[in-house]
């Protein structure tokens, strides 16, 4: 079922543009609802996340890295997603990118 979803959000509609990633400006402000949203949504999703990193990079290391960036931009895009399915499309899109 993750293998679905993995394809689902690598084929996705979402683009970003460079100042949605930008790493110039720090994340919006986030209450605490949002935040104990978003660390779940990350935990649900961060180890299929990480399955589908690794089959890109050769090093774990690497992947991590990807994992943890991606998660902290999904918190600088969080306007663009609603449902958690959107998030993870989100999610596995800023990872492939």
């Amino acid at each position: 079922m993750d293998d679905q979803y993995d394809r689902t959000a690598a084929q996705s509609d979402f683009a970003f543009t460079d100042d949605e990633l930008g790493d110039e400006a720090p994340p919006p402000p986030i209450d605490r609802r949002q935040r104990d949203r978003l660390i779940e949504l990350i935990g649900l999703h961060r180890a299929a996340l990480l399955k589908y990193v690794r089959r890109m990079l050769v090093s774990a290391e690497d992947a991590e890295d990807i994992v943890q960036e991606s998660c902290i931009r999904l918190l600088r895009v969080r306007d663009l997603w609603r449902s958690e399915r959107e998030a993870r499309a989100v999610l596995f899109k800023i990872a492939t990118n």
